[in-house]
């Protein structure tokens, strides 16, 4: 499988970056996970909208889901399987307004399977429904948190995957924000030993000098990661 970062900030980009959205592939499976502001043209950089077979969304915030609105014009009369939690919310009234969406729900423990990629999704912790997925190809395991703070299933789920890609680049003296630190995603990392890319970059709080510390890596966005 190989994971392409087409965004990696929230809540809001810098001039010239996108927010969070990242192209799975393994054979002729592509996924799309999450696809927030910016991530669409970078996507059509990689692959043809028509090679897309579905999207995934974590949650319904708006930096994870910008660029599903004008996707909707891409699409035209044609329909693509969209993979979301499905609660009561202005975003989730709007996507579900529009007819090119097959809407999936997704739940704590659901497993989906999309040609020759397995998925299964864990409920996470932040201020609205949110999930990561456990992802499976090949033989090898992809594990994306999606937006969370730290919690107990987290290890478990890390523990089986052989690549992370966690919402852990708040810098650790950051406090507050429902999403975890760069010191959580070190811990995950030493615990778990795998090779863990930090993500969801502040754009006004650097994590770049502590990620090194800590020895993380933080997500490049154009970067295709082989897992």
């Amino acid at each position: 499988m190989k994971l392409t970062v087409l965004g990696k900030y929230g809540p809001f980009p810098p001039a010239g970056g996108a927010t969070s959205g990242y192209l799975l592939r393994h054979g002729d499976t592509a996924i799309a996970l999450d696809l927030g502001s910016g991530t669409l043209a970078r996507l059509q950089q990689h692959i043809p909208l028509s090679a897309l077979d579905a999207v995934v969304l974590s949650h319904l915030h708006l930096d994870h889901i910008g660029d599903l609105l004008p996707l909707v014009y891409a699409l035209g009369d044609k329909t693509l399987n969209l993979y979301l939690p499905m609660f009561d919310s202005p975003q989730y009234d709007l996507i579900a307004s529009f007819d090119c969406f097959h809407l999936i729900p997704i739940f704590d423990r659901r497993e989906i399977r999309v040609k020759d990629v397995g998925m299964t999704f864990y409920q996470m912790q932040h201020p609205v429904e949110s999930y990561g997925v456990c992802v499976e190809g090949g033989g090898r395991k992809l594990f994306y948190s999606g937006d969370t703070v730290f919690h107990d299933k987290l290890i478990p789920c890390a523990t089986s995957s052989d690549l992370l890609l966690l919402d852990c680049a708040q810098p650790s003296d950051c406090k507050g924000a429902p999403h975890m630190t760069l010191s959580e995603g070190a811990l995950i990392a030493r615990t778990t030993n795998k090779r863990t890319l930090a993500t969801h970059v502040h754009p006004l709080h650097s994590p770049y000098a502590e990620a090194k510390t800590l020895g993380l890596e933080v997500t490049e966005e154009g970067v295709t990661y082989t897992i």
